[in-house]
């Protein structure tokens, strides 16, 4: 990262790169923090980010420099006219490669032609050599393996999961291009750069292998730690509830819950705290405070009442019962 030559009168540059930097693949790195002040209209402003921006010399891995870039060109950023959905609007143009851009850092013809592309990883990359007789399986992004469903010696079906990345909190499944035997792979926790290899495999025929092998995906299966969520929600609901429901019945009363539904707009309250329970874990045992106290007995959120007659914000409101 050259950054150097974007200072000047009304630039400030933050930056925190170096050479041989290797951002985390836990979440977006902010490289640096580009601060453009000046007189006179914003037009002005947004063209003297542009030029900052424009002698950037990031090499080595990719960033946003040319959605930002492609972004100060629009008219309607340099007149100031744009909303919250601009981008969302506008994101096709934006994630464009930047054709045209501008390239003001020192020394930038000698870089286009015998360094690093910008932009984006370096050329060359780290070798894909591997055991003999075996190709390489490629990471598509930066991160840390998560999971590995394979362990080196076994048998990978084309287009089954030769590990799993975690980036940016996410989680990415890596499937093999080709069918083989996983002769190389990483261990569970290490940190994996795009481009580099993943896994080695040696190509073999495997019985069932190939696309029409792949099992169907049923889209309506419920992942075990999704199903434990729901079932953890529906304990508070009064369908999960049955006993605690009859009981407030035999006394000729209505629930908690029947009261904010009514009292509400349909579908819009938002409940905080469901989960929640008394704070009795000494005492009693997780599953049973569950049972007895859903939501630490208080069924809280936010809402809207009388929306028909109201506008949205008087009609806003918080909820407690």
């Amino acid at each position: 990262m050259q950054p150097d030559g974007t200072s000047g009168p009304g630039v400030r540059v933050d930056g925190a790169g170096y050479g041989g930097y290797a951002p985390s693949p836990h979440y977006d790195s902010l490289v640096a923090k580009v601060i453009v002040q000046g007189r006179g209209d914003f037009a002005r402003v947004a063209e003297r980010v542009y030029r900052a921006l424009g002698q950037f010399r990031l090499e080595g891995a990719p960033s946003n420099l040319p959605f930002l870039m492609n972004l100060l060109r629009m008219e309607e950023v340099r007149a100031n006219a744009v909303d919250i959905g601009f981008v969302d609007a506008h994101a096709a143009a934006l994630a464009a490669p930047g054709e045209g851009r501008p390239v003001l850092f020192a020394g930038a013809g000698a870089a286009a032609e015998d360094g690093p592309a910008l932009d984006g990883p370096a050329l060359g990359g780290p070798a894909l050599d591997g055991p003999a007789g075996t190709r390489p399986v490629v990471s598509p992004l930066t991160g840390v393996v998560a999971e590995r469903p394979a362990a080196p010696g076994e048998a990978v079906r084309e287009g089954a999961p030769v590990a799993v990345l975690e980036a940016m909190k996410m989680q990415h499944v890596v499937t093999a291009p080709f069918s083989g035997i996983l002769r190389a792979a990483p261990g569970i926790g290490d940190r994996v750069d795009e481009g580099a290899p993943l896994a080695f495999l040696e190509p073999a025929e495997i019985e069932g292998a190939g696309p029409e092998a792949a099992a169907e995906i049923d889209l309506d299966h419920i992942r075990p730690d999704l199903a434990g969520s729901l079932a953890r929600h529906r304990q508070g609901l009064d369908e999960g509830r049955p006993a605690a429901v009859e009981k407030r019945r035999a006394k000729g009363k209505r629930t908690a819950r029947e009261n904010v539904a009514d009292l509400c707009d349909p579908r819009s309250f938002v409940e905080y705290g469901a989960l929640a329970v008394a704070a009795q874990r000494s005492r009693h045992p997780e599953e049973l405070l569950r049972e007895i106290s859903p939501a630490d007995g208080l069924v809280a959120g936010v809402g809207a009442v009388n929306g028909a007659l109201l506008d949205a914000e008087k009609a806003r409101c918080a909820v407690m019962v």
